[in-house]
């Protein structure tokens, strides 16, 4: 059996001391005996998860199950010409820059001694972004992977880092809510889950696989 795990930071088990062992991946392969395949990134976008799903994944039959915990819909990702590769734009900002509210958003003293990229987020998401476009391009994600696994017959587990009450007007259905106010779970100092919330989190995966048939 080989799982298939993509997301952003708590997927990817940030500030844990032993991610590789510790990470909710790892504890519900090794519950199952299968073997872990976790593509996720820190700042991860729901662009990148489709990406990594549609584009760079043709041979995603080779997985007996695809567990993804999409992220808040204002993240984005481009790509860096120089680098050449894609870039998560959370990178620029901080993790605040881009959930802070426009009014609040930083104001430079000196433009000319800003990288140009960088502003250009920030100016995207003071004068550009709104949360109706957000929850748009979320559900066209989210359709995206669903229908991309139904049809390749792979199993898909839809999972959400966005808090129940938030976004209200939002279609997306999900099978977990891994950020739920309800149900909260240990947090390390910059507030991703420690050990004992991946622990939690690996079981309400698992309590979820049981009701499959895989």
């Amino acid at each position: 059996m080989k799982i298939y795990f993509d997301g952003g930071s708590w997927c990817y088990g940030s500030e844990l001391l032993n991610r590789d062992e510790s990470r909710f991946s790892k504890i519900v392969c090794n519950k199952l005996g299968a073997e872990e395949y976790n593509i996720s990134q820190p700042g991860g976008s729901n662009a990148m998860m489709e990406r990594h799903l549609l584009v760079d994944h043709k041979n995603i039959k080779e997985f007996d199950l695809v567990i993804i915990q999409m992220v808040y819909p204002d993240r984005n990702e481009y790509y860096d010409r120089y680098k050449k590769k894609f870039e998560a734009n959370a990178n620029f900002g901080g993790r605040t820059s881009l959930v802070t509210p426009r009014e609040k958003i930083m104001v430079f003293d000196k433009p000319e001694a800003i990288d140009l990229t960088k502003k250009a987020w920030l100016d995207y998401y003071k004068y550009i972004y709104e949360d109706e476009y957000g929850l748009a391009y979320e559900e066209m994600h989210a359709t995206a992977i669903k229908s991309y696994c139904k049809c390749n017959n792979v199993p898909l587990i839809l999972g959400t880092m966005k808090k129940k009450k938030r976004f209200q007007s939002c279609k997306t259905k999900y099978d977990l809510y891994f950020n739920d106010p309800d149900n909260r779970v240990p947090r390390a100092s910059n507030n991703h889950p420690n050990e004992e919330g991946h622990a939690i989190h690996a079981q309400m995966i698992l309590n979820y696989i049981d009701g499959l048939s895989l």
